[in-house]
């Protein structure tokens, strides 16, 4: 039996850890990859759920290894700054016991072994009772009580009307790169007192924290109605068209792979190289907007028999002298957008070009090549992707409200466009 008192000890100590730091998606534990997060239903989706309703957030990884572990997960309630709230696990979770992944398959004459784990939440013996930022932890029972990993996804309520507009930028200088968003909010009889501090806005990009943009205040306000709508603080630039590959096939190479190679008892993908996009034309593709899909050819389960493989991507890169500046990364939801040693690209001086080696799941995949440097913010995409209006992406509006009388921020809108 297992030893749940210690466990909901572990999970109120977790809980009493401090509100300073804001919580991101990472992963600690090496052998965990292929995270998803999502609308159960839909593994190409935000996760994003309704507080009412039957809607659900499915939650899957493996666990590369041959030794089943038992893994456990708690929830925690977030400020719109991905803080730790002050609420108390009671005001925020009805729930019941100590929440582990049942469902736990060994993959099936794969090259590299790994179980493969499975939830879906809300349930009956989980229920939230807020909207709001939650932050999923998932833990490894062992010894240590692992972290192994910890996931953002968002409640929703829907107690106004959002009105968006996306568009080709205004400003003449960004019509070419940006997309502009603006909202209007149709309070439909909700009150709200003060808007300028009681309501924040969140913009997402294909489903990414990273760059979103946070806290625009409202620009007009009438009866009734909210409005956003700006020049500059509402642009995202649009980027390109996601790099796209699919390597479910291990026979035949995908349009943008190069050759496939079996090399030390395992499939290596070598991509066609990259090139700098900065000064290229718009091209249009069909990408997942930056998702992947784990599948396999023989149409079996991928979920255990879709083995691993090394996948290599390049970058011609002549600038040697810039090189030394910056760190080059290769992105996408397949590592949560973190920037790690595992997806940072090395640069070969002597091929001039960036290289990196991705340990992948079989699948469909998007990614882009970012930096950052000493003279940045965040990921800086532009100089290396380009950016052409014409991009299709899919954006994701939250407008958040804070209740005094909870001391809470829930979310009161929610919008999705998808082009």
């Amino acid at each position: 039996m297992r030893k749940k008192n210690k466990l909901l000890v572990l999970s109120f100590c977790i809980y009493c850890i401090g509100f300073s730091q804001p919580l991101s998606n990472t992963v600690f534990v090496p052998n965990i990859t292929s995270v998803q997060v999502y609308q159960s239903g839909d593994e190409l989706s935000a996760p994003i759920i309704k507080l009412l309703g039957n809607s659900r957030l499915a939650v899957e990884f493996d666990y590369v290894g041959e030794d089943i572990s038992d893994f456990f997960y708690t929830i925690i309630s977030c400020d719109k700054y991905w803080n730790q709230s002050p609420l108390l696990q009671m005001e925020y979770l009805n729930t019941i016991g100590v929440h582990y992944f049942e469902d736990m398959q060994y993959s099936v004459n794969t090259h590299v072994n790994y179980v493969h784990y499975k939830t879906t939440f809300p349930n009956e013996n989980l229920k939230i009772l807020k909207s709001g930022n939650y932050i999923l932890k998932v833990f490894r029972e062992d010894a240590m009580q692992t972290l192994a990993f910890q996931a953002r996804f968002v409640v929703v309520e829907q107690l106004v009307r959002l009105e968006t507009s996306l568009s080709r930028a205004s400003a003449v200088q960004y019509m070419d790169t940006h997309h502009e968003l603006d909202m209007t909010v149709h309070t439909l009889g909700f009150e709200i007192t003060n808007p300028q501090e009681e309501l924040y806005v969140t913009y997402l990009q294909n489903g990414r924290w990273d760059n979103a943009i946070r806290g625009i205040k409202p620009s007009y306000l009438s009866d009734g109605n909210i409005e956003y709508d700006y020049e500059h603080e509402n642009l995202f630039e649009a980027g390109r068209e996601f790099h796209h590959f699919s390597c479910k096939n291990l026979n035949v190479a995908h349009e943008n792979v190069q050759t496939i190679r079996y090399e030390d008892s395992l499939f290596v993908v070598y991509m066609k190289p990259n090139e700098i996009g900065l000064y290229k034309t718009y091209a249009s593709d069909n990408d997942l907007n930056g998702y992947f899909l784990p599948a396999h050819s023989d149409g079996r389960n991928p979920d255990t028999d879709a083995d691993y493989v090394k996948v290599h991507v390049t970058l011609p890169y002549v600038n040697t002298f810039a090189a030394d500046t910056i760190s080059m990364y290769v992105c996408g939801h397949f590592n949560m957008w973190q920037l790690t040693e595992e997806n940072k690209m090395t640069y070969n001086a002597a091929h001039k070009q960036f290289e990196c080696t991705l340990f992948l799941k079989q699948g469909y995949y998007d990614y882009i090549i970012g930096y950052t440097s000493s003279n940045t913010h965040g990921l800086q995409t532009y100089d290396i992707e380009g950016s052409f209006y014409q991009t299709k992406n899919e954006y994701d509006v939250l407008l958040y409200y804070y209740d005094f009388s909870s001391q809470h921020d829930r979310i009161i809108g929610f919008f999705h466009i998808e082009e």
